[in-house]
C-alpha cells in the first residue's frame, strides 16, 4: 500500500469514479487477498477468509463503499509505458507506479506487449 502515492490516491475518480476513500479500501482488500488469501490452499479456508474480509469492510466502511467494492478493484505496478526516443530505443524506464488496473484490456495489452520482448 506504502507503493501508492498520493496522486494516484486522488485521481482515482478517473478510473471507475471512486472516491479516493473507496480507493483505498480497495486497495487494502486487494493487499489483503494478495497477502493472506493467495497463500492458502484450501477453496473451503479461502471461501472463508473472503467472507470475513467483506464483513469486516461492511462492519467498518460506509454501505456506499461496500456497494462500490462489489466488484474487486485490481493494482499494479508496470501499466506505464517507457519513454524512447526517436529510434525506439528505451530512454528511460517507465516509473513503477501502483495503480489500479482500468480495465482488463489495458492489462492484456501491456501483457502481450511485454511477451513480444
Amino acid at each position: 500500500m506504502l507503493q501508492t502515492g498520493k496522486e494516484t490516491i486522488k485521481s482515482a475518480s478517473m478510473i471507475g469514479g471512486f472516491k479516493p476513500g473507496v480507493f483505498l479500501v480497495g486497495l487494502w482488500k486487494h493487499e489483503c487477498e494478495r497477502v493472506f488469501c493467495d497463500k492458502l490452499t484450501d477453496e473451503k479456508d479461502k471461501d472463508w477468509f473472503l467472507k470475513n474480509l467483506s464483513l469486516l469492510t461492511a462492519d467498518h466502511f460506509s454501505p456506499e463503499t461496500q456497494e462500490k467494492l462489489e466488484t474487486p478493484i485490481y493494482f499494479c505496478d508496470f501499466l506505464r509505458d517507457d519513454k524512447l526516443n526517436e529510434d525506439g530505443e528505451i530512454e528511460e524506464l517507465s516509473p513503477k507506479i501502483y495503480e489500479a488496473i482500468p480495465h482488463f484490456d489495458k492489462l492484456k495489452e501491456k501483457v502481450n506487449e511485454y511477451m513480444a520482448r
